[in-house]
């Protein structure tokens, strides 16, 4: 039999009448009806459990992004402080270096001062050692011409007959300014008249120690002499406490200057004999 759109109609009218009929309908007509909706029922179940625990996450995450923010927040502000810690060690390095060259340009300065002051008091201990030296030189040249006569055993200072020659010869100009000067300098002139022997006139540089200098001074003065006393024996003597070098000693025996060292007593040859014979007169003023 044919159903119809009024049976249909019918059909509705009873199921709206009886409720109860439609769950019988749907297991008629629809057989897998309610493994479907077991299916389905279960689907949702799942679906809701899933969409908990989405949802869970979502709050833990929510939660962890808010801890992420703030910890953000708080290493943006740390970002900060370090930044502005760290300008302000870069001005308190950017100080410390200017300081420093300045502090390297002062050491500079000092540096050099000391090396100038270094200099000075090198300078200064030169002038003082010489100035030692000159007063122990003249010291002990005085000692030598006060006791010349007992050296010499007899004779007598001569200076002043040398001293009235000079001035003849300068006026009479047979004698220039640099010989004048070089003769007055001379340390000690003494005259002796051995015994039996001609006069001699003994020219004398006194040093603490004796060096090539003082052999080439007493050498040039005794030339000068030489022509100034022609009737005289002119010997070059040098007299010190020691040598400076042996070299010097070397040089005064090839030259033909005497000498006359304190230190171990000794005199050359021709001085010795000249010293060891006695004065035909005694010294005189």
């Amino acid at each position: 039999m044919a159903l119809t759109i009024q049976d249909f109609e019918d059909l509705v009218k009873l199921l709206n009448e009886h409720p109860e009929w439609r769950e019988r309908l749907r297991s008629v007509l629809f057989p897998e009806w309610e493994e479907f909706r077991t299916a389905v029922s279960e689907l949702l179940r799942e679906s809701l459990a899933l969409q908990r625990d989405v949802l869970d996450a979502l709050r833990r995450l929510a939660t962890r992004l808010e801890s992420l923010a703030a910890r953000v927040d708080e290493l943006a502000e740390a970002q900060k402080r370090t930044e502005a810690q760290l300008q302000a060690l870069t001005a308190r390095v950017d100080e410390l270096a200017e300081a420093q060259g300045a502090l390297t340009v002062r050491m500079d300065e000092l540096t050099q001062a000391q090396k100038e002051l270094t200099v000075r008091m090198d300078t200064l201990a030169e002038i003082l050692q010489g100035m030692r030296g000159e007063r122990e030189g003249a010291k002990f040249e005085g000692q030598i011409r006060r006791a010349a006569f007992g050296i010499f055993r007899g004779g007598r200072n001569f200076r002043k007959d040398v001293e009235d020659a000079l001035e003849r010869a300068a006026a009479e100009g047979t004698i220039d300014w640099k010989a004048f000067r070089r003769v007055r300098a001379t340390d000690l002139l003494w005259w002796k008249k051995p015994q039996g022997q001609p006069p001699v006139l003994l020219v004398a540089e006194v040093s603490l120690q004796v060096d090539q200098h003082d052999v080439d001074r007493v050498l040039q003065t005794a030339r000068i002499l030489t022509q100034l006393f022609p009737d005289l024996q002119v010997i070059p003597v040098v007299m010190g406490r020691d040598w400076s070098r042996p070299e010097v000693w070397e040089q005064a025996r090839l030259w033909g200057v005497e000498w006359w060292i304190e230190k171990n007593e000794a005199r050359s040859a021709r001085l010795d004999s000249i010293i060891r014979v006695r004065p035909e007169v005694l010294q005189s003023t």
